[in-house]
């Protein structure tokens, strides 16, 4: 018998040290730069630093909350950016409103 024994290659990660990415961080995506990743528990997570914020807030977060940078995601950026605008202005309004009938 002629069998070749192969190493087992650990799977690869969809994002790599180093690369500029956006992540999901509540209901708004940020820019960020994926610092590592590692498959533990088959989880794939990756820590992230988010661009201009303090190192304070990096973070281990799934694969499912980081996205490719890329113009279809930078779109999805700003669609939410714009609808949550929109949430915030209403809910001011709301309570300026409320505010005045009440005091």
């Amino acid at each position: 018998m002629n069998q070749q024994i192969r190493p087992i290659m650990p799977p690869k990660l969809k994002f790599g040290e180093g690369e500029r990415i956006l992540c999901y961080h509540g209901p708004l995506i940020y820019e960020a730069k994926c610092m590592k990743g590692q498959l533990k528990d088959k989880v794939t997570k990756y820590l992230i630093h988010y661009n201009g914020w303090n190192k304070n807030w990096d973070e281990w977060v799934p694969e499912n909350r980081v996205l490719k940078f890329n113009e279809a995601n930078l779109q999805k950026q700003r669609e939410l950016r714009e609808q949550n605008l929109y949430v915030l202005k209403i809910f001011q309004r709301v309570f300026s409103a409320w505010v005045s009938y009440h005091c």
